[in-house]
């Protein structure tokens, strides 16, 4: 599945056609993971063109499934951005929330020292949830 996945999208298919039960091929990557299932939706996301947040019939998201099978909402890159300082320098407030209801550190900091607030512009709503939830600069 994956040779079939890196071939379609290398040939210029869609990477993000909607089903007819409202899924994209990312949802249903993040719902159904067995083997291969995190290189699929790597590629998706690689095209810059998969939705992140779509949802499924009961509502939930892909990084909402990937959390419920089992990712590391705490994993660090080699810089030490954690998943949440990469949603929070993204401006992607929904990630970033549903990243810290599924318990991920909002004190963790990266290989400079700083915390996921530091990427937060401060005008940002997500900037003072973060600060009430305990966040610290």
């Amino acid at each position: 599945m994956v040779r079939v996945t890196r071939y379609l999208l290398e040939n210029g298919v869609d990477p993000d056609p909607v089903s007819q039960s409202k899924r994209n091929p990312l949802l249903i990557a993040c719902e159904f993971l067995h083997g291969n299932d995190y290189e699929i939706a790597e590629m998706l996301l690689r095209t810059g063109r998969a939705n992140v947040h779509a949802r499924n019939a009961e509502g939930r998201t892909p990084i909402m499934r990937l959390l419920a099978h089992g990712a590391n909402g705490n994993d660090k890159d080699e810089d030490g951005w954690s998943c949440l300082a990469s949603a929070c320098a993204a401006g992607n407030e929904e990630i970033a929330r549903i990243l810290v209801e599924a318990g991920a550190d909002l004190n963790t900091r990266d290989s400079y020292g700083q915390t996921p607030l530091h990427q937060v512009r401060s005008q940002s709503p997500l900037y003072e949830d973060l600060l009430e939830k305990g966040a610290e600069l």
